[in-house]
């Protein structure tokens, strides 16, 4: 969003019409005490609020209302000209008048937005095109009145904020996901493209027999492997039987020679 052209008109310490032209680049407010600074802040706080009609009389030029007489009007205005994506202009206004007992009243506030195309332009509800063009979020980190309002920014959640708001940082996360399949398309192409040299196709069609053979031989190993484990708990089960039976034999053999003793000893 670029500024092009700020217009103040009736609007507090601005008398009649001021149009201030802006140029690119960086653009300074200079002036003394009093000059209206504050109040050209002020003009587009009131311009960029949209959450109430504010038509208070407070917002008349005093020296206007005093030149007045009985019957005249006039109107408390702030536009807007600026650039993002085309041309746009944004106008807040009220009418004021002073009536037959010297009091002044006001009516007909309106907020207003136009897209300028070339010579036509386009009526829009000026809160919409505002709001579309400059998020009431980057508001709050943009205008500020007096430096004690920076402390916006003390708040930790200013930065995620902003981030969150106006980055396209997340859409990253799906080109994340997606880096597997990257790779994967990334090794095709490679390999598409070695194929194409007939003697790289030949390289790459006798290293994949070899690594065929290869895990053709490390199958068969583990075939064997495998047979060889069982035999070998075969053969532990076995020696764990013969060992059983072997002492049982010797724990009968004693026993038989003990019989025969008492045979002997009773002859």
């Amino acid at each position: 969003m670029k500024l092009n052209k700020i217009i103040i008109k009736n609007f507090r310490s601005y008398y009649g019409e001021n149009c201030f032209e802006l140029s690119d680049g960086l653009t300074l407010v200079i002036g003394d005490n009093g000059d209206g600074k504050t109040t050209f802040f002020e003009a587009l706080e009131w311009l960029f609020d949209t959450s109430k009609d504010n038509k208070s009389e407070s917002n008349i030029s005093e020296m206007r209302k005093a030149e007045m007489g009985i019957g005249d009007s006039d109107e408390v205005s702030v536009t807007m000209t600026f650039d993002h994506r085309g041309e746009k202009e944004i106008c807040k206004k009220f009418i004021f008048e002073k009536d037959t007992n010297g009091s002044v009243r006001t009516r007909d506030f309106s907020f207003v937005g136009y897209e300028i195309v070339g010579a036509e332009r386009y009526k829009r509800d000026g809160k919409i095109l505002l709001e579309s063009c400059f998020d009431t979020v980057i508001r709050r980190y943009c205008l500020f009145k007096g430096e004690r309002e920076l402390n916006v920014f003390d708040n930790n959640t200013a930065l995620k904020t902003l981030v969150d708001t106006f980055s396209g940082i997340k859409q990253f996360d799906n080109l994340v996901e997606l880096t597997t399949y990257f790779e994967q398309q990334s090794d095709n192409l490679v390999t598409k493209e070695l194929k194409k040299d007939k003697k790289q196709e030949e390289v790459i069609k006798r290293l994949e027999y070899e690594l065929s053979k290869v895990q053709s031989d490390i199958s068969d190993v583990r075939h064997d492997i495998s047979i060889k484990e069982k035999a070998v708990s075969d053969y532990e089960t076995r020696l764990r039987v013969l060992e059983e039976n072997q002492d049982a034999c010797e724990n009968l053999q004693d026993i038989n020679a003990r019989i025969e003793q008492k045979k002997n000893r009773t002859a």
